[in-house]
């Protein structure tokens, strides 16, 4: 296709399609019959282009000498960049709101609901970290069905596949409601999902970008060169049911996360990303000195 524009009229495509690369990372169907991603691609484009589009219009200063510079237009297709703004912004308003069309999948990748059928199970890791066994019992929270029913060992990571609903866990006599999400979310662009029980009072766990760990060649020193405080990916409350959820929208990408407690591999794949799951007393800081030690203690 061939453009026509004058000054800074090559911005309207430019801006539309940088918006719109941007906006598909919320989205799963990209084709330009859905209404919804066009319209969002176009209300983030009608904002630089209207202000742009404005100060087009502002007449230059005339210089020492009173002359006044004659500036060329600034169009695309003969049309000037103000008003390709509004119409963008007009038009973005009406897609937005457009009734869907079927053909399409029109919603946000984070709100499309999977058929029921589709529904998948998802990994619950159970992480003791008392010192003596924990007896744990897992029901539906409205059929009273049991699901597990264990005596789990100290520092013992137990898991088992759940599908996303309501809860009761039973711990040493002691009750208690969870939720698990379900598993509506699951893209392709999600590298790890699973979700985290830490059963055990006062225990965090801090989620750690540790490829630069994994080499066979790595000394103490240079482990504790590395700021790893920079790596931390999040640090989760171990009170509250945890959900781990890494994506990427690079489709080789590949996410390994590794439990408390198991070395680091000494080489990293290519495409790979390495985490670690590392445990820490809920009143202790995150520090870069506690991290330091943590992670050496997982490659030596």
């Amino acid at each position: 296709m061939v453009f026509v524009w004058r000054g800074f009229g090559i911005m309207v495509p430019i801006v539309f399609a940088i918006c719109a690369w941007i906006t598909s990372y919320w989205f799963e169907d990209l084709r330009l019959g859905n209404s919804v991603f066009v319209g969002w691609s176009m209300f983030w484009a009608s904002i630089p282009l209207t202000l742009v589009g404005l100060g087009t219009l502002m007449k230059p200063e005339p210089d020492e000498n009173g002359k006044v510079e004659v500036t060329g237009p600034n169009d695309f297709f003969w049309i000037p960049i103000i008003i390709w703004g509004l119409v963008f912004l007009g038009t973005s308003i009406y897609l937005i709101n457009k009734n869907p069309n079927p053909e399409y999948d029109n919603g946000l990748s984070f709100e499309y609901e999977a058929p029921e059928e589709e529904q998948i199970q998802l990994n619950l890791n159970i992480y003791t970290t008392k010192d003596d066994t924990i007896s744990v019992q897992i029901l539906d929270e409205n059929s009273d069905e049991l699901y597990l029913d264990e005596v789990i060992p100290p520092g013992y990571i137990r898991y088992q596949m759940f599908y996303g609903n309501d809860y009761q866990i039973v711990m040493n006599g002691t009750s208690g409601p969870i939720h698990l999400p379900e598993s509506k979310n699951i893209t392709d662009r999600i590298k790890y999902y699973e979700n985290w029980l830490v059963m055990g009072d006062g225990v965090d766990l801090i989620l750690v970008n540790v490829s630069q760990a994994c080499r066979s060649d790595i000394n103490k020193t240079e482990l504790e060169e590395i700021e790893w405080s920079d790596f931390v990916y999040r640090r989760f409350e171990g009170k509250n049911l945890i959900e781990i959820k890494l994506t990427s929208s690079i489709e080789e990408d590949i996410f390994t996360v590794y439990r408390p407690g198991i070395d680091l591999p000494l080489e990293i794949g290519e495409n790979e990303k390495i985490y670690a799951l590392i445990p820490i007393p809920s009143t202790k800081k995150t520090s870069e000195e506690y991290l330091d030690k943590m992670i050496i203690d997982l490659c030596y």
